[in-house]
């Protein structure tokens, strides 16, 4: 209710300074509220808009996707009754990281793989991301996803960009 969000100054952040900003604000209303109530009632419809931020290309998605872990997996630490959540936010990092890596190479050109190839390097590199890739349950995801896991895993760079340039031309 508008008593929970102005009482305990809950507050929106901005879309451009962080990924899933409304996960922060639901987790912060539903953790200051007496009652929570569940309605299958659709109220939301989305609009797909090819110029918003959810779709438009942004350099820095992959920085703010690590600051979104970092934060998400630093909240559920106060909450021990939702400890079992870090498992989903670990699926979470492999979905996003998986599309930033995708988008990065389906907006190059065939002339910057070399570049495209570095940039996902440089993600698939950084720690977090590594110890996810991982750790998954391979059992728990489709075979699509495995066989990127296991590209990522084994730094198979070059099979990752052709698999996603060429799966562009192709269909």
């Amino acid at each position: 209710s508008r008593r929970v969000i102005s009482e305990n100054h809950i507050t929106f952040p901005s879309e451009r300074e962080c990924l899933s900003e409304d996960a922060f604000f639901n987790l912060d209303v539903c953790r200051n509220s007496k009652c929570i109530v569940i309605n299958t009632q659709n109220y939301y419809n989305y609009r797909y808009n090819a110029n918003s931020l959810t779709t438009k290309y942004d350099a820095q998605k992959f920085r703010k996707t690590i600051g979104y872990y970092h934060k998400l997996s630093e909240y559920i630490l106060k909450f021990p009754e939702i400890a079992d959540a870090k498992e989903r936010i670990d699926y979470k990092l492999l979905a996003l990281t998986r599309g930033i890596i995708k988008r990065e190479i389906e907006e190059s050109k065939f002339a910057d793989m070399k570049q495209v190839c570095k940039v996902i390097k440089e993600i698939i590199d950084v720690p977090e991301v590594d110890e996810v890739y991982k750790k998954v349950n391979r059992k728990l995801v489709d075979k699509n996803t495995n066989i990127f896991i296991n590209w990522v895993r084994n730094r198979r760079i070059i099979l990752l960009y052709l698999f996603y340039k060429l799966r562009k031309v192709v269909l």
